[in-house]
């Protein structure tokens, strides 16, 4: 990933983040990543803030036990084996969080009367 050429516009105004500890993450997910040995961003990177936010933000909605499941966050993707994927990989950053990635995918015949 180090030959992709990533530019901003405007120049200047997003200060780029060299380390994991400068943005602002989750206590637990900076350890996820260290536990997996995700040392560089790669395309499943977007998971990380997504994650951390969740945990912030939705603090009560993920502990109370009377609230009903419900979707906190929903990422599409365009095959079903992209959204394995990035589940799979979503539960590598939320492991020992509240946060439960799942993936509802298609693709399955539907019954016709």
């Amino acid at each position: 990933y180090d030959l992709i050429q990533v530019r901003c516009i405007p120049e200047g105004k997003i200060k780029p983040i060299e380390f994991y500890e400068q943005a602002n993450l989750d206590t637990q997910v900076l350890s996820n990543i260290r536990r997996v040995h995700f040392e560089k961003p790669t395309p499943a990177a977007f998971l990380l803030p997504i994650i951390s936010n969740l945990i912030e933000y939705y603090s009560n909605e993920l502990h109370e036990k009377h609230h009903l499941p419900s979707p906190l966050c929903l990422i599409l993707s365009p095959t079903r084996e992209l959204a394995l994927q990035t589940e799979h990989e979503a539960r590598k950053f939320a492991y020992q969080t509240p946060v439960i990635p799942c993936s509802v995918v298609g693709g399955h015949d539907t019954v016709r009367a």
